[in-house]
């Protein structure tokens, strides 16, 4: 991925979640939305929703319309699309999004 928007095709159609993605090895940590890559994933009705991995915890938090944020959990984990924006603050740098785990048998 590029520094800027870079859009994302998830390689894999179902299974995959924001938790179970990996993809928080490859972005990087911010103590707050302004110092950390975002990811930009659809909303339903339209829109999109950022996501980023927050400082020291290394933990997602989802940026709310009025700007407060959330950390997400096992209670609001969700599966992801198949295709999202990241927005890169740092230099290129590749992306790895893990299988799901049950891919484990094919």
């Amino acid at each position: 991925m590029e520094n800027g928007f870079s859009p994302i095709s998830a390689v894999f159609p179902i299974g995959t979640t924001l938790l179970s993605s990996g993809l928080e090895a490859s972005l990087t940590a911010g103590f707050s939305v302004a110092s950390a890559d975002v990811l930009w994933v659809p909303a339903d009705g339209g829109g999109y929703t950022q996501y980023y991995v927050k400082r020291p915890a290394n933990a997602w938090t989802k940026i709310n319309a009025d700007l407060s944020e959330v950390a997400v959990d096992v209670s609001n984990d969700f599966s992801m699309p198949s295709g999202f924006f990241v927005q890169r603050l740092g230099a290129r740098a590749e992306l790895k999004i893990d299988p799901p785990s049950s891919y484990s048998n094919l």
